[in-house]
């Protein structure tokens, strides 16, 4: 998140007035809330920003001081007198929280949760009002210059984003395997990209809800055990993560005398060289040396790849467990199922349809049938369409004789105009001639 001043920096009569320091509140209540919640909302944008981060990781400066924000918004040569007041509010809105506070209360909400009842009713009836008590009677007077302030938001969201980041590698590798989330020191510190105090922030954070639990184990080194989710408080370690933490702390022994013998048989050769021509018995007994490293460094090796083989049945074991979980669940959901519906159940069911489907299509075929026709009705029938035939049929043999003597009178009017003018033309050539 980039950060960026506001409009009005760049007015010197506003910026002016709100670079004093504060006057009562009563003399002007609407000028002192303008300008505080001015400076409060730049503050907090500011430590949300990327300004002010150490390193890539987190979601914003863990934390800040009274010099840091000086440095910021210097204007014009001029510095705001105003800072430490906002400070104290945000300290009393719970936005921001003294360092040293901070850890202390994470560090006792964690140990609260460790300790047994008796311990835990003495703290909190006694031993925590009696120092706020003494912290009210006699404050003491902190260096505004030198006071470094945690912000509250911005531990909480990093602190799950290291959490989420710790899940996605475990699930990354073997399916089951609850051992991926135990992390020594110096993975999380890569895994987080922050730096080793904004780290001890983080997993005080962690430990106080109840999502990581560290752990000291023989070589003195420190793990952590994450939580399976953010909604599930971390478990103590079980026998198989045990034998898991010591087989990797035995596997990173190895490594690292195999890396340091390396380095050692590197040295012998490079000494070797040297004085191969000067003391050819010396250069000898040095590759003699060598020999007997190389001889130990492969068995170390073998050895390495023997505890490597134990972690791979470790998580395939892991991994059949859950799958063995997975098939009991499904048998029992499948057996579920079957108590509901019996086979008895099942077998009369069939029967009834059967039976039914056999009841419809007797239906069907009963519907289907055509009606029977009574024999006077039929004998009616067909004296109607013979009479019908028989007037169709005179009426056709009408139609043709008349048109038979009509064709016959047209035929003879027309021979008797033809001889009539035979007769004239035979007169019209006696006269010609």
């Amino acid at each position: 998140m980039s950060f960026s001043f506001p409009n009005c920096w760049s007015d010197d009569q506003i910026m002016n007035f709100r670079f004093q320091s504060f006057n009562d509140r009563h003399s002007n209540p609407l000028a002192y809330d303008a300008k505080m919640n001015f400076w409060k909302a730049l503050i907090m944008e500011l430590s949300h920003s990327n300004l002010l981060k150490k390193r890539d990781g987190g979601v914003g400066a863990l934390t800040l001081t009274h010099q840091m924000l000086c440095d910021v918004f210097t204007r014009k040569g001029e510095t705001p007198k105003c800072l430490g007041t906002v400070l104290k509010e945000l300290q009393k809105e719970k936005h921001l929280t003294e360092y040293e506070a901070y850890r202390h209360g994470l560090e006792e909400a964690s140990r609260r949760q460790e300790a047994s009842w008796p311990y835990w009713g003495y703290d909190v009836l006694v031993a925590s009002p009696l120092k706020k008590l003494v912290s009210v009677v006699s404050p003491k007077k902190a260096n505004l210059d030198s006071s470094c302030y945690v912000v509250n938001t911005n531990v909480k969201q990093t602190a799950l984003k290291l959490l989420k980041l710790v899940h996605r590698q475990a699930d990354s590798g073997c399916v089951g395997a609850d051992y991926r989330l135990i992390l020594s020191h110096k993975d999380v510190l890569n895994l987080s990209q922050v730096d080793n105090e904004d780290l001890d922030l983080l997993l005080l954070w962690l430990e106080s809800e109840k999502l990581v639990k560290h752990i000291l184990i023989e070589s003195s080194d420190t793990v952590y055990k994450f939580a399976r989710s953010a909604n599930e408080k971390v478990q103590n370690l079980t026998e198989i993560e045990q034998g898991v933490l010591q087989i990797q702390a035995t596997k990173l022994q190895l490594e690292t005398s195999v890396a340091n013998r390396q380095l050692k048989i590197e040295q012998y050769i490079s000494e070797c060289k040297s004085i191969v021509n000067k003391n050819r018995k010396l250069a000898l007994r040095i590759l003699r040396k060598k020999k007997t490293l190389e001889k130990s460094i492969d068995r170390e090796e073998q050895h390495i790849h023997k505890l490597e083989c134990i972690l791979d049945e470790i998580c395939l074991s892991s991994t059949s467990q859950l799958v063995v979980n997975a098939y009991g669940k499904g048998v029992a959901a499948l057996k579920s199922l079957t108590d509901a519906c019996p086979i008895d159940h099942v077998n009369s069911t069939m029967d009834e349809l059967s039976d039914m489907l056999a009841a419809s299509a007797d239906i069907n075929e009963a519907i289907s049938t055509p009606l029977p026709a009574t024999d006077d009705d039929s004998e009616l029938l067909e004296q109607e369409l013979e009479s019908l035939l028989t007037k169709e049929i005179s009426s056709t043999k009408r139609k043709s004789l008349d048109n038979e003597l009509y064709r016959v009178n047209s035929l003879s009017v027309a021979d008797t105009v033809l001889e009539e003018t035979r007769t004239k033309n035979s007169r019209y050539k006696m006269l010609a001639s």
